[in-house]
């Protein structure tokens, strides 16, 4: 059974941060950790 880790991710803040660059800066994380963590934010 795989064991996931949760990582919650906080960044950015004002308008427009979430879809300028939070999201690409947790798609990264997901490739580079793998299916061990579940991100959030």
């Amino acid at each position: 059974m795989l064991t996931r880790r949760q990582l919650l991710f906080v960044q950015g803040g004002g308008a427009g941060a979430h879809d300028d660059w939070d999201d690409k800066l947790v798609e990264s994380l997901r490739r580079e950790l793998g299916s061990k963590f579940e991100i959030r934010y």
